[in-house]
């Protein structure tokens, strides 16, 4: 895996550029982890396809020079620099650094296992560095939540919002994984979800069709998923990071 920003910055915009054509216009666009970084960067490809976007601990520590931001990354470049070969060993260290719990004992189960070499093998995120004066300017509102567990998520969920204008929320109980906390993510996404509906505070351009009951049938649809155990979705799905949340 190569370091370079701007191979990080080329490819990127390459793959939300392949994803725009998934978006149907009207789409709340959520995202959680990495996903967060992926919603970031579609949400900037193609504005006037989105009605919301809400991003949860998204691991761009590249956006703010914060202290605690700073140690947080060189902690990740020396992890993916001299990565255990082994993914229990990799996820108990990655999982120390994010605020997971790591998995109790070898083997990690086959689906978490394929998830962490693969996230063994992903990109450096820390040199993500999203389009956020795009996303100021565009026409939806956007959400950052976190979950209260790490100064170093807290200041870089700070530095998006700010710079986005976003609404900032932060709901504790779960650490880095905050759609587990349940009801009281859903109650805030609904809401969010409803009041980017309203009328008076519509600043998309596009279709204007979309209603209330439109998001009650999304949140009703995102209750069904996350009681089978997946997170993350609206009109698009990005899910969450596959090794985390377990």
């Amino acid at each position: 895996m190569g370091n370079d920003r701007s191979g990080f910055e080329t490819r990127s915009k390459h793959e939300a550029a392949a994803l725009k054509p998934l978006l149907e216009s009207g789409s709340h666009l959520v995202g959680h982890s990495y996903g967060g970084i992926v919603a970031l960067y579609l949400a900037a490809a193609a504005p006037q396809r989105i009605l919301s976007l809400t991003v949860i601990e998204p691991p761009a520590f590249g956006l703010t020079g914060a202290p605690e931001a700073v140690k947080l990354r060189a902690a990740f470049q020396e992890l993916w620099a001299d990565r255990p070969r082994e993914p229990f060993e990799f996820f108990h260290l990655f999982a120390s650094l994010v605020g997971e719990r790591p998995w109790p004992r070898p083997p990690l189960p086959p689906a978490m296992e394929a998830g962490v070499r693969a996230l063994m093998g992903e990109r450096a995120v820390w040199e993500a560095r999203p389009h956020l004066g795009a996303l100021a300017q565009a026409p939806f509102p956007v959400l950052v939540v976190s979950g209260g567990h790490a100064p170093e998520f807290e200041t870089v969920c700070d530095a998006i919002a700010s710079r986005t204008h976003a609404q900032r929320a932060v709901i504790r109980g779960a650490r880095h994984s905050v759609p587990r906390v349940g009801q009281p993510f859903i109650d805030l996404l609904e809401q969010f979800w409803l009041d980017s509906e309203k009328p008076p505070k519509r600043l998309r351009r596009g279709n204007t069709d979309e209603n209330p009951l439109l998001v009650r049938l999304a949140l009703m649809l995102y209750r069904t998923i996350r009681h089978a155990g997946h997170l993350s979705l609206s009109h698009v799905l990005i899910p969450e990071c596959p090794h985390l949340g377990h």
